[in-house]
Order: structure tokens, then sequence, then C-alpha cells
């Protein structure tokens, strides 16, 4: 095992903050049991129209990319997408054969980009909207137009992304007319969605490709649309240095041997293509990819797109080769280190992770074990485990997978590395998130810092809690000390001994959200042990398990309960 980028800093930092290190924040926004409805069910929930009333209004006004021009989403008659091969289809992305001469079978005459087939390459880690999702047993697919040329074809290219577990597939579709990239996320609904029973069988597995019952359609055009105001915006990735720039394609993976794409030309695709069929039958689709298909992943095809259109120079590029060579003549990269403090000073979105899988080995394989035994039909649905809880739990895995701050840092550094991605000058300053903008706090009117005040303190199972926990979270000493840090400007707080813990206070923090306050709690006479078993199996208490056992004690003090 190769020891870790930047080892000194870290062991120097946990020295500095020793108190965080034994408080974890939860790493998944969907731990077993599956949470549901997701951050970003919520999200999408609260727009303002879903459904054929959404595609009413996009369609009004029909556009000329892949997506919502006259020969697509909107021709008439309007075709009826119940099913992620009928989204492929809209956008011109449909396989017509999948009778490869792939490894897993013999014969056949198209593949991956030929014979009619579009081209598409799997990715067994991401720093996009799915992190959290993203692992080689659960894949992130990546379907495009193949053959693009050219930075201005006459027609649109179309990339469709979908990750299973998630209730949305991504879309960026040329505009030729307009010469631009448009970004959209086609959201859509199950019986189980509008049922609100949905477990990890219907959304894990291929059934959540087919079926739907409502689809909706979401622009992202950086111009104060609803979307660009929320967790699910694409700009910040796509847009980083705001609206005065045309939006672009990204891919930090750009170069060879692409550390965390399914190939069959890198020692490191190969071990996830392993991975992913221990888990998968061999003529298995994943997101409507024919299974023989699946060992023809190319990563190479997708940044042959990219760079053809114009977007090769990527910023916070991730260089695979020299980082792989870094970690393997001395065991760390001083290269990935600096991506990744670039990161947590707010100027980019967080690199990819340095080692090849995310995955720690051991969940990993209780997960393959289950999934394998559930696409065997040995295992029913109500009981497949969500198999995208497989990361390690580690503090110093959480803040390089950037699921957590980074330890060590001055409240300042702390509130930027949680929420500068999103909140900063770069971005488009006309819509609310701009009023929180980590660069100013000292000028920050009172009112602004009491809304995030609020939004740090929420329940983690609220959509508007900052930061997000589709993408990370906060240890209670964290959220300490940016509240003190907000209220008061500079305070730092210490680390709260287990024998001066205000369990009142703990309360209100973690609790109050749901469960409302203290002294009217829907939960008085709970105890410690009571509370532990709830947060080890109710969905919407997940972000609790940083809690420690003296935390929970004081907790279940405040409210009357046994320690």
């Amino acid at each position: 095992m190769m020891a870790a980028p930047g080892a000194s800093d870290a062991a120097s930092s946990s020295t500095q903050n020793a108190a965080v290190v034994d408080s974890d924040p939860v790493i998944f926004a969907g731990p077993h049991p599956i949470e549901f409805p997701s951050p970003a069910d919520k999200v999408i929930a609260g727009l303002s129209t879903h459904g054929a009333a959404n595609l009413d209004a996009l369609c009004a006004k029909p556009g000329t990319d892949g997506l919502t021009s006259t020969t697509a989403l909107c021709a008439t008659p309007r075709p009826s997408i119940t099913s992620l091969a009928d989204l492929r289809a809209v956008l011109k992305l449909a396989f017509t054969d999948g009778n490869t001469g792939g490894r897993r079978r013999a014969g056949g005459n198209a593949g991956n980009g030929t014979g009619g087939n579009p081209g598409f390459a799997l990715l067994g880690h991401s720093s996009s909207l799915v992190v959290k999702s993203v692992n080689e047993i659960n894949p992130r697919s990546i379907v495009f137009t193949p053959n693009v040329t050219t930075a201005a074809p006459s027609t649109p290219y179309s990339i469709l992304s979908f990750t299973r577990g998630e209730s949305f597939a991504e879309v960026a579709t040329y505009d030729p007319p307009n010469n631009k990239v448009n970004f959209y996320l086609v959201a859509f609904k199950k019986a189980c969605h509008v049922a609100g029973n949905c477990t990890a069988g219907d959304l894990l597995s291929a059934d959540v490709e087919k079926d739907w019952v409502e689809v909706s359609v979401f622009e992202d055009d950086s111009h104060g649309d609803e979307l660009g105001n929320t967790i699910l915006d694409c700009q910040h990735c796509h847009q980083p240095n705001g609206p005065s720039e045309n939006a672009i394609l990204r891919m930090q993976e750009i170069t060879n041997p692409f550390t965390h794409f399914f190939s069959n030309d890198t020692a490191g695709g190969k071990t996830l293509l392993n991975a992913y069929f221990n888990a998968h039958n061999s003529s298995e689709p994943y997101a409507g990819i024919p299974g023989q298909l699946i060992d023809q992943s190319d990563p190479s095809l997708l940044a042959k797109l990219v760079t053809s259109a114009g977007f090769g120079t990527q910023p916070n590029a991730f260089p695979s080769a020299t980082i792989f060579n870094e970690l393997n003549a001395q065991g760390n990269s001083p290269t990935w280190l600096g991506l990744y403090n670039s990161f947590v000073q707010g100027l980019f979105i967080p690199p990819p992770y340095y080692q090849n899988s995310i995955a720690d080995p051991a969940k990993l394989a209780v997960m393959t074990k289950d999934l394998r035994d559930f696409n065997l039909g040995r295992l029913p649905a109500a009981s497949l485990p969500d198999i995208r809880d497989v990361f390690p739990t580690d503090a110093k895995f959480l803040s390089e997978a950037g699921f957590h701050i980074k330890d060590g840092l001055d409240p300042k550094g702390m509130l930027v590395n949680a929420c500068g991605q999103c909140h900063n000058s770069r971005l488009d300053q006309n819509i609310s998130r701009a009023n929180f903008n980590v660069e100013f706090v000292d000028q920050m009117p009172a009112s602004e810092r009491s809304i995030a005040i609020g939004r740090i303190l929420s329940a983690p199972s609220d959509p508007h809690i900052m930061p997000p926990t589709q993408f990370r979270s906060l240890t209670v000493f964290q959220k300490q000390t940016l509240v003190s840090y907000l209220s008061d400007g500079l305070v730092m707080p210490t680390s709260p001994s287990p024998g001066t813990l205000d369990g009142a206070s703990l309360y209100t923090m973690n609790c109050a959200g749901c469960h409302g306050p203290l002294a009217t709690s829907q939960k008085l006479g709970r105890s410690a042990d009571q509370i532990t078993a709830a947060i080890q199996s109710v969905p919407a208490m997940a972000g609790l398990i940083s809690l420690t056992a003296a935390e929970k004690s004081a907790i279940a003090q405040a409210m009357g309960g046994a320690p």
C-alpha cells in the first residue's frame, strides 16, 4: 500500500487538532439502509414545475441543442421518456449493437463508438454531483456522441452521465447556432418515489433505469435560473470563472492512464473492471451499455471529444501519470497535494483521490457479495444494502477525499474549505447564494451570518444544510468553531473536554431541527443507548454518526434520560 501524499503535513495537522480525529463525520449521504428521499430528491422537489408542466414550459421556446430542439425532446409529437433508454434515444445515443468481440464474448461487429453505437466510458470515482454514489461496483456511466472532430460542428453532440442511486441524469449538449454547450439535469420519478418507499433494490439496480412515471428537465444556464441557486448547480464546475465566460466540459482525468476509469488498456483500469465483474454478470447491461461491451470502456475516446470540442486544457487537471509515478517513486505525490491545497483554499473543486480505488477493501467485499447475490436472484430486493457505502471512515481519508474539511485550519480556512467552491466572487453574483461570500466574511451583514449559522446547525436530512451532505460534512467541533466564528468574527473555541460538555447546546445543534426545542422535545427521556440505536437505524439521523459516546451521553442527560 502506497503512503498518502503529504503524510507529514497530515500528521502535524492532526496533532494540532487531535480532538477532531475521534469525531469523524458521516461520509455518505445515504448509508445502510438507503436514505430516501436523498438530498438531491429534496432539492428537485422544491423546484417550481415538474412533469408535463415542466416539459411544456421548456418546449414553449424550443432550443437548438441536442436535447431541446424540435428534432429531439421538443419534437411534435413530443417523444415519451419513461426510461434511460428513451432519454438516450432522444439524444441520439442509442446502442444499436451489443454483439461485440470483447474479452468476454467472441465475434460481433460493433463496439465502443463503432457500428452505430455511441462512445462510452465508465468511472469508478468521481468529483461530480454524485461523488458519494460512485465506486467500482456502482460506476458513473458517460455515454457520448462519437467521432467529434471539431470545436464547432454543424450538428449537436451530446454527453449523458448517469449513476445508479440518484434520481437524475446529467446532460451536456452542444448548441451549434449559439456555439456553446448547454447543461441540463433530467430528473425522474418511479412509482416508489410517488409512494415514498424506494429501496436500494429500486434505485441501485437496473430497475432504476426504467418504468419512470414522471420526467422533468431543468436547464442550468447561469442566468439566475432556479437550478443555479441550489446544490445541484452545474456551473460551479462547468463555469468556474463565472457567467462572463462560456461553460466548459469537465474531465479532470484527461490524460493516460486515466486513474479512475475502467479500461482494458491500463493496469488500474483492469483492476476496476475486475472489481465490477465480481459483482455484475458479464451479460448485464449497465446504464444501457450492453454487458458484452462493458470491458471496452475507453476514456481516451471521451478525452478526444473533450479536446476536439476545445476543452483540452482543464482547470485543476489531474495528471494521472505524474501522480502515479510520484506515488511509486516516493510514496507521496507533491503534485496531487498541490491540487488538493488549491481546493482547500477554495480555488477549485476537489481533485480526484490519488489512489486507483476509493473503497475500503473489507466493505467493498461485503457489498460485492450482496450485489452479486442480488443479481443472481439469491438476495431479495428488500434486503439489498446501500452498495455505495464502501468508503473508509478514517479522518485522513475523509479530508483527502473532500468529504471532510482539512484538519488544522483556522476558522476562516475551515469556512473556505467547507463552502468556498460555491460561495465566492467568481461565480454568478446575481443570485442569493452570492450573498454569502466566504472571501468577505468580515464585511458580511449580521443577518447573512445568522442565516449561515442556521444552515450549519440544520439537521443532516435538511437539504439546506451547509455544507451540503451531498458533498461533505462537519464534525461537532467544526460546527462549533464555525458558529463561533460567524457569531463573533475571530473566536476559535477550544475543543470541550468530556467533563464540560453542554448537553443542551449539543441537543440544539444536532437534534432540535427535527425534534423541536429541548423543553418540548418529542424525545424527552431517551437514553444514550436509544440515541445510538436511532443513529444506526434511522437514515435521517445518519449524519449524527460523528457524535462521540460522551456527547450522546450529555444529550441524553439533558433530555432526562440515562447517560
